[in-house]
């Protein structure tokens, strides 16, 4: 939480103001709201606060501008050479741990039979006479038809596909970005904005 303190008017006297945390918060400090009107920038501009703005429902807002971070040359390529090498490393982190989530409460031994299984449903699918060994006797002890089985696999086939289709893809669009980028050529700094999870 973000506090502003304020007089009996409602005026605000200061901002931010510090509370303690193991203090009570103070009778003359309100919260104040610091994402309704904060900007998105670019990585080459830095948010300063402009003032704390009292609205009519007698809420507080906080209201900000915007200036350059870097002017020289030098200060941006220094600045984005350790950017997107974190971003690269940040990127190989999030692709993995969206990766596991994926695979999350399935037992490693179960994955390495998947690609077998989505074969062989494929193939039974277009062909109930092909030979599925695997999917066959994965139904006959699971007391299911054939054909129920490999419907089900086939629909898990496909979400996991389209999902991990959609994190691959992210991952692969962040790392053209990032090796785009020419840490000679400044006109190249701003594509950095375009990387990310969203």
């Amino acid at each position: 939480m973000v506090y502003a303190k304020i007089d009996e008017q409602g005026n605000v006297l200061e901002f931010p103001y510090i509370i303690e945390v193991i203090q009570d918060i103070p009778a003359d400090a309100v919260e104040v709201d610091t994402t309704t009107l904060r900007p998105p920038i670019t990585w080459n501009q830095k948010l300063m606060y402009d003032s704390v703005i009292k609205n009519e429902d007698n809420t507080y807002t906080l209201s900000y501008t915007t200036g350059v971070r870097f002017s020289t040359f030098e200060d941006k390529q220094k600045y984005m050479k350790v950017a997107v090498e974190q971003n690269k490393k940040q990127n190989e982190k999030t692709f993995k741990n969206k990766v596991a989530q994926l695979k999350t409460g399935y037992p490693e031994e179960e994955i390495l039979s998947w690609d077998q299984q989505a074969t062989e449903a494929a193939a039974y699918l277009l062909d109930n006479n092909a030979s599925v060994p695997l999917i066959e006797k994965m139904a006959e002890n699971r007391n299911v038809t054939l054909i129920e089985l490999a419907n089900r696999i086939s629909e898990k086939t496909n979400l996991f596909t389209n999902t991990y289709g959609a994190i691959l893809g992210i991952y692969q669009k962040n790392n053209d970005i990032l090796n785009g980028i020419d840490l000679e050529d400044e006109t190249t700094f701003d594509n950095i904005d375009a990387y990310g999870w969203k």
